[in-house]
Parts: structure tokens; C-alpha cells; sequence
């Protein structure tokens, strides 16, 4: 947590909840200013929704669970300014923009997961070229090595543990029934 920042309320919930009255009554009470909803959309939708019918003006934040078209269906207008983070998207990366315009130009449109598997596809295409073959372990093994791969998501590397070294992450706001990149947040002038 940032400096100066205090946890006014750390609540729980069973998962599949359908009443949450008596926590809305508890944050109302806590008067937070911001309200980290760590669970699924479906209870989440519907903690930010009776917040915002009890008048509450925090500022909803989670996880890319709140990514979803569900979550905006049950919350309504109540998600507008919710905030969540994300992988950034990779269509709006220079590094893609010759692969999706060859995507689009074949009727398909590289959404979703798509370049991140094109990108998967790449660095084991590289592994594979620098061991000089698919065994896995081998493979595996250079890929922890942090040798740069340049691939359709840009350049990326992964650590001793296999992980990506440097993730990106975005945040995404909802806005006007659909989500969309936070620039004033993730680029700020």
C-alpha cells in the first residue's frame, strides 16, 4: 500500500452470495474511498451495485475478472468508472501491427488471446531453433535463461522460474457500457 494508506475494512464473502446487504451496511459505515473487490464478476457486480444505490462514491477496483460483458449486465451503470488490470492489449502495440493487419486482411480479427498464442508460438519456435530441437527440457531450460525473444507481443524474456521477466499490465475502465483502456491512468501527461 502506498504511504499514508489504511485498510478501513477487510471483509470476506462465501462465493455464489446473493445478499449483500449487511456488507454494503459495514462499508457504508467504513466510508472508504477506495474498495478492492477481490472476488468473481457475479458477487462483485453485485457489491458495487447496492454501494452505489447506498450513494457510495468510492472507486471500484479488481481484478480482469470485472472484464467481463456479465459483470456489466448485473452491475449496470453502477460499474461506470470501475477500474481493473489487466494484460495491456496487444493490438495496439507497434510490435503487432504488421501481424494484425494480415490477421484482419485474412476476415479475422486478433482479439482476445490471440497474439499472446502467436507470441507463445514464437518463443518456442526460438527455443526450439537455439537447442536444435523440441525437446522440452532443453527448451525449457534456455527459455529460463532470459535470452530475448522478439515476438508479435514485442521483445520479452522469462526468468530462472519460467515466468515472462518483465509482464505488462494495464488498467481498464468501464465506461458507457463496455471497457476500455485507462490512458490517463496507465500514460499519464
Amino acid at each position: 500500500l502506498p504511504a499514508g494508506t489504511a485498510i478501513v475494512l477487510d471483509e470476506t464473502y462465501a462465493s455464489e452470495t446473493k445478499d449483500f446487504s449487511d456488507l454494503t451496511l459495514r462499508l457504508m459505515a467504513a466510508e472508504p474511498d477506495v474498495v478492492y473487490l477481490a472476488g468473481a464478476y457475479p458477487e462483485a457486480a453485485q457489491i458495487v451495485r447496492a454501494m452505489r444505490g447506498a450513494g457510495s462514491e468510492a472507486q471500484f477496483i479488481g481484478a480482469d475478472s470485472l472484464l467481463r460483458d456479465e459483470f456489466y449486465a448485473i452491475a449496470k451503470d453502477s460499474a461506470i468508472g470501475t477500474l481493473a488490470s489487466f494484460a495491456s492489449d496487444p493490438m495496439r502495440l507497434p510490435s503487432a501491427q504488421g501481424l494484425v493487419r494480415r490477421f484482419i486482411a485474412k476476415g479475422y480479427q486478433p482479439e482476445g488471446a490471440t497474439l499472446y498464442t502467436y507470441a507463445a508460438l514464437q518463443a518456442f519456435a526460438a527455443a526450439a531453433q537455439a537447442t536444435g530441437g523440441t525437446d522440452g527440457h532443453p527448451m525449457a531450460q534456455w527459455l529460463r535463461e532470459g535470452h530475448a525473444i522478439a515476438t508479435a507481443i514485442g521483445i520479452i524474456s522469462f526468468d530462472a522460474k519460467g515466468d515472462v521477466a518483465k509482464p505488462s499490465f494495464t488498467w481498464y475502465r468501464w465506461r458507457e457500457g463496455r471497457f476500455t483502456e485507462a490512458d490517463d491512468i496507465n500514460n499519464p501527461q
